[in-house]
Protein backbone atom coordinates (compact mmCIF):
# COMPACT_ATOMS: atom_id res chain seq x y z
CA UNK A 1 0.00 0.00 0.00
CA UNK A 2 0.74 3.63 -0.70
CA UNK A 3 -0.58 6.94 0.32
CA UNK A 4 -0.73 9.74 -2.49
CA UNK A 5 -2.09 13.31 -2.29
CA UNK A 6 -4.57 14.19 -4.56
CA UNK A 7 -6.22 17.76 -5.29
CA UNK A 8 -9.94 17.67 -6.61
CA UNK A 9 -13.74 18.78 -7.32
CA UNK A 10 -16.27 17.50 -5.25
CA UNK A 11 -19.75 17.66 -6.53
CA UNK A 12 -21.36 19.35 -3.96
CA UNK A 13 -18.64 20.83 -1.86
CA UNK A 14 -16.32 22.31 -4.45
CA UNK A 15 -12.56 22.26 -4.35
CA UNK A 16 -10.68 19.80 -1.98
CA UNK A 17 -7.70 17.95 -0.99
CA UNK A 18 -6.36 15.57 1.27
CA UNK A 19 -4.43 11.79 0.94
CA UNK A 20 -5.29 8.82 0.45
CA UNK A 21 -3.76 5.16 0.80
CA UNK A 22 -4.45 2.49 -2.10
CA UNK A 23 -2.12 0.11 -3.99
CA UNK A 24 -2.08 2.08 -7.58
CA UNK A 25 -3.34 5.35 -8.31
CA UNK A 26 -5.68 4.04 -10.36
CA UNK A 27 -7.31 2.14 -7.51
CA UNK A 28 -6.99 5.61 -5.44
CA UNK A 29 -8.83 7.57 -8.43
CA UNK A 30 -11.36 5.04 -8.47
CA UNK A 31 -11.72 5.03 -4.42
CA UNK A 32 -12.05 9.45 -4.91
CA UNK A 33 -14.36 8.66 -7.97
CA UNK A 34 -16.67 6.66 -5.47
CA UNK A 35 -16.75 9.35 -3.42
CA UNK A 36 -17.94 12.06 -5.80
CA UNK A 37 -14.43 13.65 -6.38
CA UNK A 38 -12.85 14.65 -9.40
CA UNK A 39 -9.34 14.03 -9.17
CA UNK A 40 -7.42 16.99 -10.85
CA UNK A 41 -3.85 15.76 -9.94
CA UNK A 42 -2.49 12.70 -7.58
CA UNK A 43 1.15 12.16 -6.66
CA UNK A 44 2.94 9.41 -4.24
CA UNK A 45 4.25 10.85 -1.11
CA UNK A 46 7.71 10.27 -0.19
CA UNK A 47 8.72 7.52 2.17
CA UNK A 48 10.55 9.36 4.17
CA UNK A 49 11.19 13.41 4.67
CA UNK A 50 14.31 14.54 3.08
CA UNK A 51 17.53 15.47 4.96
CA UNK A 52 17.15 19.11 4.39
CA UNK A 53 14.01 19.56 5.93
CA UNK A 54 14.23 16.85 8.95
CA UNK A 55 15.06 19.36 11.08
CA UNK A 56 12.13 21.85 10.49
CA UNK A 57 9.76 18.67 10.47
CA UNK A 58 9.02 18.25 14.42
CA UNK A 59 8.78 21.78 15.34
CA UNK A 60 6.31 22.28 12.04
CA UNK A 61 4.11 19.51 12.64
CA UNK A 62 4.17 20.32 16.66
CA UNK A 63 3.01 23.71 15.83
CA UNK A 64 0.20 22.85 13.82
CA UNK A 65 -0.82 20.51 16.51
CA UNK A 66 -0.81 23.23 19.24
CA UNK A 67 -2.60 25.32 16.89
CA UNK A 68 -5.36 23.00 16.40
CA UNK A 69 -5.52 22.58 20.12
CA UNK A 70 -5.89 26.24 20.73
CA UNK A 71 -8.83 26.56 17.88
CA UNK A 72 -10.94 24.30 19.94
CA UNK A 73 -9.87 20.55 18.28
CA UNK A 74 -10.37 17.66 20.27
CA UNK A 75 -7.18 15.31 19.85
CA UNK A 76 -9.23 13.04 17.07
CA UNK A 77 -10.07 16.17 14.72
CA UNK A 78 -6.49 17.76 15.24
CA UNK A 79 -4.88 14.24 14.31
CA UNK A 80 -7.59 13.77 11.40
CA UNK A 81 -6.06 17.55 9.94
CA UNK A 82 -2.59 16.56 10.80
CA UNK A 83 -3.18 13.16 8.29
CA UNK A 84 -4.67 15.50 5.55
CA UNK A 85 -1.56 17.78 5.52
CA UNK A 86 1.09 14.60 6.01
CA UNK A 87 4.04 15.26 4.12
CA UNK A 88 5.38 11.57 4.11
CA UNK A 89 4.17 8.28 3.71
CA UNK A 90 5.79 7.78 7.40
CA UNK A 91 4.17 10.80 8.79
CA UNK A 92 0.70 9.81 7.14
CA UNK A 93 1.43 6.24 8.91
CA UNK A 94 1.80 7.69 11.87
CA UNK A 95 -0.99 9.97 12.13
CA UNK A 96 -3.47 6.61 11.34
CA UNK A 97 -1.82 4.86 13.89
CA UNK A 98 -2.20 7.54 16.83
CA UNK A 99 -5.70 8.21 15.66
CA UNK A 100 -6.83 4.29 16.28
CA UNK A 101 -4.44 4.05 19.00
CA UNK A 102 -6.69 6.94 20.70
CA UNK A 103 -9.91 5.60 19.89
CA UNK A 104 -8.98 1.97 21.91
CA UNK A 105 -8.15 4.73 24.44
CA UNK A 106 -4.37 4.94 24.57
CA UNK A 107 -2.81 7.92 25.57
CA UNK A 108 -1.16 10.31 23.35
CA UNK A 109 2.30 10.13 24.57
CA UNK A 110 1.96 6.39 24.22
CA UNK A 111 0.42 6.17 20.69
CA UNK A 112 3.10 8.78 19.68
CA UNK A 113 6.14 6.44 21.25
CA UNK A 114 5.49 3.68 18.41
CA UNK A 115 6.99 5.60 15.85
CA UNK A 116 10.51 6.41 17.61
CA UNK A 117 11.59 7.48 13.86
CA UNK A 118 9.25 10.45 14.22
CA UNK A 119 8.85 11.46 17.45
CA UNK A 120 11.89 10.85 20.07
CA UNK A 121 11.55 9.64 23.95
CA UNK A 122 12.26 13.26 25.29
CA UNK A 123 9.41 15.05 23.20
CA UNK A 124 7.13 12.11 24.41
CA UNK A 125 7.88 12.56 28.14
CA UNK A 126 7.26 15.98 27.52
CA UNK A 127 3.73 15.10 25.74
CA UNK A 128 3.06 12.82 28.81
CA UNK A 129 3.72 15.90 30.54
CA UNK A 130 1.17 17.90 29.22
CA UNK A 131 -1.34 15.57 28.92
CA UNK A 132 -0.71 14.65 32.77
CA UNK A 133 -1.01 18.54 33.67
CA UNK A 134 -3.73 19.50 31.08
CA UNK A 135 -1.56 22.47 29.65
CA UNK A 136 -0.49 20.19 26.64
CA UNK A 137 -0.78 23.48 24.39
CA UNK A 138 1.00 25.50 26.95
CA UNK A 139 3.88 22.24 26.94
CA UNK A 140 3.39 22.61 23.25
CA UNK A 141 4.54 26.23 22.54
CA UNK A 142 7.54 25.26 25.07
CA UNK A 143 9.11 22.63 22.96
CA UNK A 144 8.93 24.65 20.12
CA UNK A 145 10.71 27.52 21.50
CA UNK A 146 13.54 25.47 22.76
CA UNK A 147 13.79 23.56 19.26
CA UNK A 148 14.08 26.71 17.56
CA UNK A 149 16.42 28.21 19.92
CA UNK A 150 18.44 25.54 19.61
CA UNK A 151 18.16 25.38 16.54
CA UNK A 152 19.60 29.51 16.09
CA UNK A 153 22.41 28.20 18.25
CA UNK A 154 23.78 25.08 16.09
CA UNK A 155 23.13 27.38 12.77
CA UNK A 156 25.11 30.68 14.09
CA UNK A 157 28.36 27.96 14.70
CA UNK A 158 27.79 26.48 11.36
CA UNK A 159 27.84 29.40 9.34
CA UNK A 160 30.92 30.75 11.52
CA UNK A 161 32.76 27.71 10.94
CA UNK A 162 31.71 26.99 7.05
CA UNK A 163 34.29 29.94 6.14
CA UNK A 164 37.39 28.44 8.44
CA UNK A 165 36.26 24.79 7.01
CA UNK A 166 36.20 25.91 3.51
CA UNK A 167 39.60 27.31 3.79
CA UNK A 168 41.09 24.49 4.91
CA UNK A 169 39.74 22.22 2.70
CA UNK A 170 41.04 24.64 -0.23
CA UNK A 171 44.29 24.60 1.38
CA UNK A 172 45.07 21.07 1.86
CA UNK A 173 43.92 20.16 -1.51
CA UNK A 174 46.49 22.65 -2.74
CA UNK A 175 49.16 22.04 -0.29
CA UNK A 176 48.81 17.51 -1.53
CA UNK A 177 48.95 18.66 -5.24
CA UNK A 178 52.36 20.77 -4.56
CA UNK A 179 53.82 17.90 -3.01
CA UNK A 180 52.69 15.02 -4.81
CA UNK A 181 52.45 17.20 -8.45
CA UNK A 182 54.69 20.16 -8.32
CA UNK A 183 57.82 18.96 -6.04
CA UNK A 184 58.89 15.84 -8.10
CA UNK A 185 59.19 18.75 -10.67
CA UNK A 186 61.66 20.74 -8.76
CA UNK A 187 63.10 17.43 -7.83
CA UNK A 188 64.14 16.84 -11.22
CA UNK A 189 65.51 20.31 -12.13
CA UNK A 190 67.59 20.90 -9.00
CA UNK A 191 69.12 17.32 -9.62
CA UNK A 192 70.23 18.24 -13.52
CA UNK A 193 71.51 21.70 -12.40
CA UNK A 194 73.28 19.97 -9.60
CA UNK A 195 73.64 23.03 -7.07
CA UNK A 196 73.80 23.16 -3.45
CA UNK A 197 70.08 23.63 -1.85
CA UNK A 198 69.31 25.44 0.99
CA UNK A 199 68.14 23.69 4.05
CA UNK A 200 64.68 24.81 3.92
CA UNK A 201 64.36 23.04 0.40
CA UNK A 202 66.36 19.89 1.47
CA UNK A 203 64.23 19.38 3.77
CA UNK A 204 60.94 19.80 1.78
CA UNK A 205 63.00 17.90 -0.68
CA UNK A 206 62.69 14.67 1.40
CA UNK A 207 58.78 14.91 0.52
CA UNK A 208 59.34 13.67 -2.82
CA UNK A 209 60.25 10.02 -1.99
CA UNK A 210 57.86 7.40 -2.65
CA UNK A 211 58.33 6.21 1.20
CA UNK A 212 57.69 10.00 2.39
CA UNK A 213 54.36 10.03 0.68
CA UNK A 214 53.09 6.75 1.67
CA UNK A 215 53.79 8.13 5.05
CA UNK A 216 52.03 11.07 4.28
CA UNK A 217 49.41 9.12 2.86
CA UNK A 218 49.31 6.67 6.01
CA UNK A 219 49.33 9.61 8.50
CA UNK A 220 45.97 11.25 6.87
CA UNK A 221 44.46 7.74 6.73
CA UNK A 222 45.23 7.62 10.70
CA UNK A 223 43.80 11.09 10.99
CA UNK A 224 40.86 10.68 9.18
CA UNK A 225 39.83 7.43 10.88
CA UNK A 226 40.68 8.99 14.22
CA UNK A 227 38.55 11.78 13.21
CA UNK A 228 35.30 9.39 12.50
CA UNK A 229 36.01 7.67 15.64
CA UNK A 230 36.06 10.37 17.96
CA UNK A 231 32.81 11.37 16.51
CA UNK A 232 31.20 8.25 16.30
CA UNK A 233 32.28 7.91 20.21
CA UNK A 234 31.99 11.13 21.00
CA UNK A 235 27.86 11.08 22.29
CA UNK A 236 29.29 7.86 24.29
CA UNK A 237 31.59 9.93 26.32
CA UNK A 238 29.69 12.92 27.11
CA UNK A 239 27.32 10.32 28.44
CA UNK A 240 29.91 9.54 30.99
CA UNK A 241 29.67 11.81 33.84
CA UNK A 242 33.83 11.53 34.25
CA UNK A 243 34.90 11.58 30.53
CA UNK A 244 31.92 14.21 29.98
CA UNK A 245 33.88 16.74 32.66
CA UNK A 246 36.93 16.24 31.25
CA UNK A 247 35.56 16.94 27.70
CA UNK A 248 33.87 20.25 29.96
CA UNK A 249 37.67 21.15 31.17
CA UNK A 250 39.35 21.28 27.40
CA UNK A 251 40.09 25.35 26.56
CA UNK A 252 37.23 26.90 24.29
CA UNK A 253 35.63 24.16 23.32
CA UNK A 254 34.83 22.21 26.23
CA UNK A 255 33.09 25.56 27.72
CA UNK A 256 30.95 26.22 24.98
CA UNK A 257 29.88 22.51 24.72
CA UNK A 258 29.24 22.69 28.60
CA UNK A 259 27.25 25.87 28.52
CA UNK A 260 25.01 24.40 25.63
CA UNK A 261 24.11 21.49 27.25
CA UNK A 262 23.28 23.45 30.45
CA UNK A 263 20.75 25.66 28.27
CA UNK A 264 19.16 22.95 26.92
CA UNK A 265 18.40 21.59 30.43
CA UNK A 266 17.76 24.58 31.89
CA UNK A 267 15.01 25.32 29.12
CA UNK A 268 13.55 22.08 30.06
CA UNK A 269 13.50 22.64 33.31
CA UNK A 270 11.64 26.11 33.02
CA UNK A 271 9.21 23.93 30.69
CA UNK A 272 8.43 21.50 33.91
CA UNK A 273 7.76 24.48 36.13
CA UNK A 274 5.74 26.37 34.21
CA UNK A 275 3.78 23.32 33.90
CA UNK A 276 3.09 22.96 37.60
CA UNK A 277 5.31 20.05 37.98
CA UNK A 278 7.38 19.64 41.08
CA UNK A 279 10.67 20.30 41.35
CA UNK A 280 12.19 17.88 42.19
CA UNK A 281 9.97 15.61 39.29
CA UNK A 282 11.08 18.34 37.30
CA UNK A 283 14.87 17.62 37.72
CA UNK A 284 14.08 13.98 37.51
CA UNK A 285 12.60 14.49 34.04
CA UNK A 286 15.63 16.86 33.34
CA UNK A 287 18.41 14.22 34.27
CA UNK A 288 16.27 11.66 32.38
CA UNK A 289 16.90 13.57 29.16
CA UNK A 290 19.86 15.15 29.67
CA UNK A 291 22.57 14.65 26.81
CA UNK A 292 25.35 15.61 29.28
CA UNK A 293 26.59 12.69 31.38
CA UNK A 294 27.29 15.38 34.21
CA UNK A 295 24.95 17.58 34.42
CA UNK A 296 22.45 14.35 34.53
CA UNK A 297 24.20 13.13 37.69
CA UNK A 298 24.14 16.57 39.30
CA UNK A 299 20.27 16.71 37.99
CA UNK A 300 19.71 13.57 39.97
CA UNK A 301 21.44 14.46 43.42
CA UNK A 302 19.33 17.67 42.89
CA UNK A 303 16.58 15.48 42.84
CA UNK A 304 17.65 13.19 45.91
CA UNK A 305 18.93 16.63 47.83
CA UNK A 306 15.48 17.93 47.54
CA UNK A 307 13.53 14.98 48.67
CA UNK A 308 16.13 14.83 52.05
CA UNK A 309 14.87 18.83 52.07
CA UNK A 310 17.53 20.82 50.79
CA UNK A 311 17.02 23.87 48.87
CA UNK A 312 17.75 23.74 45.16
CA UNK A 313 20.18 25.96 45.85
CA UNK A 314 21.81 24.06 48.41
CA UNK A 315 21.54 20.90 45.97
CA UNK A 316 23.37 22.65 43.04
CA UNK A 317 26.02 25.09 45.13
CA UNK A 318 28.49 22.28 44.49
CA UNK A 319 27.81 21.78 40.48
CA UNK A 320 29.79 24.45 38.04
CA UNK A 321 26.85 25.92 37.75
CA UNK A 322 27.57 29.76 37.11
CA UNK A 323 27.22 31.91 39.60
CA UNK A 324 24.94 34.13 37.44
CA UNK A 325 22.37 30.95 38.02
CA UNK A 326 22.72 30.27 41.39
CA UNK A 327 21.93 33.49 42.63
CA UNK A 328 18.82 33.86 40.65
CA UNK A 329 17.64 30.24 42.29
CA UNK A 330 18.39 31.27 45.40
CA UNK A 331 16.73 34.48 44.57
CA UNK A 332 13.71 32.58 43.16
CA UNK A 333 12.97 30.47 46.01
CA UNK A 334 13.02 32.95 48.35
CA UNK A 335 10.66 35.03 46.43
CA UNK A 336 8.59 32.12 45.41
CA UNK A 337 9.25 32.96 41.55
CA UNK A 338 11.68 30.37 40.67
CA UNK A 339 10.34 30.56 37.39
CA UNK A 340 10.50 33.74 36.35
CA UNK A 341 14.02 34.34 38.16
CA UNK A 342 15.23 31.30 35.84
CA UNK A 343 14.14 32.94 32.61
CA UNK A 344 15.65 36.23 33.40
CA UNK A 345 19.29 34.20 34.59
CA UNK A 346 18.90 31.97 31.19
CA UNK A 347 18.91 35.21 28.93
CA UNK A 348 21.88 36.61 30.55
CA UNK A 349 23.63 33.31 29.86
CA UNK A 350 22.70 33.31 26.02
CA UNK A 351 23.72 36.61 25.91
CA UNK A 352 27.03 36.16 27.23
CA UNK A 353 27.30 32.46 25.48
CA UNK A 354 26.22 34.34 22.29
CA UNK A 355 29.17 36.93 22.56
CA UNK A 356 32.02 34.64 23.51
CA UNK A 357 30.77 32.37 20.34
CA UNK A 358 31.07 35.49 18.01
CA UNK A 359 34.04 36.64 19.55
CA UNK A 360 35.32 32.99 18.44
CA UNK A 361 34.23 33.10 15.01
CA UNK A 362 35.53 36.50 14.08
CA UNK A 363 39.16 35.15 15.37
CA UNK A 364 38.79 31.52 14.12
CA UNK A 365 38.92 32.88 10.21
CA UNK A 366 41.52 35.12 10.90
CA UNK A 367 44.01 32.50 12.45
CA UNK A 368 42.89 29.76 9.54
CA UNK A 369 44.50 32.56 7.12
CA UNK A 370 47.68 33.59 8.96
CA UNK A 371 48.51 29.55 9.10
CA UNK A 372 47.40 28.79 5.61
CA UNK A 373 49.48 31.84 4.05
CA UNK A 374 52.52 31.15 6.34
CA UNK A 375 52.77 27.51 5.19
CA UNK A 376 52.21 28.14 1.45
CA UNK A 377 54.89 30.99 1.85
CA UNK A 378 57.30 28.36 3.45
CA UNK A 379 56.51 26.64 0.45
CA UNK A 380 57.14 28.86 -1.89
CA UNK A 381 60.38 29.91 -0.34
CA UNK A 382 61.73 26.55 -0.23
CA UNK A 383 60.41 25.33 -4.12
CA UNK A 384 61.88 28.98 -5.70
CA UNK A 385 65.00 30.02 -3.32
CA UNK A 386 67.37 27.77 -5.35
CA UNK A 387 65.93 29.42 -8.56
CA UNK A 388 66.84 32.86 -6.84
CA UNK A 389 70.36 31.72 -5.94
CA UNK A 390 71.03 30.07 -9.12
CA UNK A 391 70.86 33.62 -10.98
CA UNK A 392 72.55 35.56 -9.13
CA UNK A 393 75.41 32.81 -9.53
CA UNK A 394 74.75 33.20 -13.51
CA UNK A 395 75.41 37.21 -13.17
Amino acid sequence: MAWFHWQGLHAEQGPQKGIIEAKTEAVAKQQLYLQQIYVRSLSKLPKKIGFRHSRQFLPGFLFQWQSLLEAGFDQQLAWQHLQRNSQTEAQAEACVGVMQALAQGSGIADAMARYPHLFSAEVCAWIEVGETTGRLPDVLQGLISTMEAEKARNKQMRDALRYPLIVLGVAAITLLSMVFFLLPRFAAIYTQLDVTLPAITQTLMQLETRETQQRLLAGLAVFGTLFVFIRYRFQHWVGNPRHCLNIYQLPIVGNWLCQQHLLHDFDMLILATESAIPLQQSCELVAEHSASGYWRQQWQHASTGLSQGLTFSQTLAVSNLPDLLLQAIAAGEQSGQLTRQLQFAMKQVTLTLDNQQQRVTQILPTVVLILVSVVVLVLLLALYLPLFQLGQTVR
